[in-house]
C-alpha cells in the first residue's frame, strides 16, 4: 500500500468510502452498499435511483399515512430491493439513524400496514405487506352517464334508434329514453332523422 501511495494511485487517508457516499447521494442512487467478508471485502452500487417519476407515483398512494421522509424513502426502497433489514434502514439515511430509532421507524411502518416483519431481535428483517403493490395502480376509469354512453355508441355505430337505447341503458321506459335523446338534440350533440318508429340519432353533420 505504501508504494502504490507513493505511486499516487491511492490516498490512504479513508476519503474514497465519504465520497463514494457523496457521490451516490448526489446523483440520486441507493447509498453503496460494504461487506466485509474477513479476507475480502464488496462494495455494491446500484445504478438505479428510489425516487423516480415511476417511484414517486406509487408512493403517491400512500400519502394518507402518517409516514415521514425516512418512511418513505423506505418503502421506496423495500419496492426495489425485496426486504430491508435495520443495517439497510441506517445506510439508507446515510448512519443518521441509530438502531434504536431505526428499530423504531421500522415498527411505525408495520404498524400501518404496509411493511411486514419476519423473524426477530437483530434476524429481524422488512419486506412489503402483501396486501401492497409493487407496481404502480392505474386510476378507476369514471363511470360513464347514460348520455356519453348513447354518444359512444351513436361514434362506433353511426346512429342510434329509441330501442337500440334502451337496450344499451337496460332501461325499459320508452319516455325516458326519450327524454334522454331529447336532451341529446337540444344540447346539438345529435340530430335527429326520421319520424315515428323509424326515427334514428345520428351525429350533427
Amino acid at each position: 500500500m505504501r508504494v502504490l501511495q507513493d505511486l499516487g494511485y491511492v490516498e490512504q487517508r479513508g476519503t474514497g468510502i465519504r465520497r463514494m457516499i457523496a457521490e451516490m447521494r448526489q446523483a440520486k442512487l441507493e447509498p453503496p452498499h460494504f461487506k466485509d467478508g474477513g479476507t475480502y471485502f464488496v462494495v455494491t452500487l446500484k445504478n438505479h435511483t428510489l425516487l423516480d417519476e415511476e417511484t414517486l407515483a406509487w408512493l403517491s398512494q400512500f400519502a394518507s399515512y402518517p409516514l415521514s421522509d425516512r418512511q418513505r424513502l423506505a418503502l421506496a426502497y423495500l419496492r426495489m430491493n425485496v426486504q430491508m433489514t435495520n443495517a439497510d434502514y441506517r445506510r439508507l439515511h446515510h448512519g443518521a439513524v441509530e438502531t434504536v430509532e431505526a428499530t423504531r421507524e421500522l415498527r411505525g411502518l408495520v404498524e400501518t400496514g404496509l411493511v411486514e416483519m419476519h423473524g426477530t431481535r437483530r434476524w429481524a428483517y422488512y419486506t412489503l405487506s402483501e396486501q401492497v403493490p409493487a407496481q404502480v395502480q392505474p386510476p378507476l376509469p369514471l363511470a360513464m352517464s347514460d348520455e356519453e354512453r348513447i354518444l359512444a355508441y351513436v361514434q362506433e355505430h353511426g346512429s342510434i334508434t329509441n330501442l337500440e337505447s334502451r337496450e344499451l341503458l337496460g332501461i325499459e321506459s320508452r319516455h325516458r329514453v326519450t327524454r334522454l335523446l331529447g336532451k341529446l338534440v337540444d344540447t346539438g350533440q345529435v340530430q335527429q332523422a326520421g319520424t315515428g318508429k323509424g326515427t334514428r340519432y345520428e351525429l350533427p353533420i
